[in-house]
């Protein structure tokens, strides 16, 4: 998106255009005669590219032009496309419990009813409905999500008061 903002103004308008010859690590060509027939492989270095002034060209040279926002593009797509490695055991719970995790904070901020796992609660109404509006999809249950957040913490904006601490304070204070 930045690329093509800066298109619209004349100093950097070809901006996200590279003219650079093959062969110095940046850029490389072969044909898949030359892959078949020499065993060629197409050959990028791997390492960051250094800026080392203007390479030579010669006249024999051959040179590619890359545009870098359809590069872009095509690197974001094949990201897109890539396999996260799959791990053992049970999927993480981690979005349906972060998303409950909102709502028990937002249901403690405003509403006079403290949120339980009781069913009769309207707490587990509120949570299925946050659910739904936060992912857009609905939710199979959300019983496990909701104790583990109830038993954990008191949420962001609500203390927990030790009374134990409060009367040793009163005793060294009297």
């Amino acid at each position: 998106m930045l690329i093509a903002k800066l298109g619209k103004y004349p100093n950097t308008r070809d901006i996200a255009f590279e003219e650079h010859p093959i062969g110095t690590g940046i850029a490389d060509a072969v044909t898949f005669q030359e892959t078949i027939e020499k065993g060629r492989n197409l050959r990028i270095s791997r390492q960051p590219w250094v800026d080392k002034g203007t390479p030579r060209i010669s006249a024999d040279h051959v040179v590619v032009g890359i545009n870098v926002e359809n590069l872009l593009r095509a690197f974001l797509v094949n990201v897109g496309k890539a396999h996260k490695k799959r791990k053992r055991g049970q999927p993480e719970r981690t979005d349906k419990l972060s998303v409950v995790f909102y709502a028990v904070d937002f249901f403690r901020a405003f509403s006079a009813t403290e949120p339980t796992t009781d069913e009769r609660n309207p707490f587990r109404a509120f949570a299925e409905r946050f659910f739904e509006i936060a992912t857009g999809s609905e939710p199979l249950s959300l019983e496990w999500q909701v104790r583990q957040i109830l038993d954990d913490c008191d949420g962001p904006r609500s203390l927990r008061l030790s009374y134990r601490k409060q009367r040793e304070m009163a005793k060294k204070a009297n």
